[in-house]
């Protein structure tokens, strides 16, 4: 059994290449490539994935994974209240929520401890 505690001060916000994951890692310093992943090998699941983080929080207005060609790193770029936050500055609110959503769609025999954030 996995137990996962969602980190978003360091470890979701950290810059990481794009990778083949199907998991979020326990602290969800995967999320990146595997939305990544998701938003390039499933588009029906990542829509969906953007429209329940909607539901959870209603000033996400959109939700993009740039990959950073010269670094070959990738930023989660999410547009709230009109302005394009990225992972590394948007609040430790919205990046565990984002993380508790794709866990969510993970294998049942894992646990979500906890994510800091309000």
């Amino acid at each position: 059994m996995v137990h996962y505690y969602l980190d978003p001060r360091v470890a979701m916000r950290s810059a990481r290449p794009p990778e083949e994951l199907r998991d979020i890692g326990v602290r969800g310093e995967f999320i990146a490539p595997l939305l990544h992943r998701l938003c390039t090998t499933e588009p029906k699941r990542f829509a969906a994935f953007k429209r329940t983080l909607r539901a959870l929080i209603p000033s996400v207005q959109d939700l993009a994974v740039d990959l950073d060609k010269r670094r070959g790193t990738l930023d989660i770029q999410l547009s709230q209240y009109g302005t394009q936050l990225s992972s590394r500055i948007m609040s430790e609110g919205t990046l565990p929520r984002a993380g508790a959503v794709r866990y969510c769609r993970q294998p049942v025999d894992r646990i979500l401890d906890r994510f800091r954030g309000a």
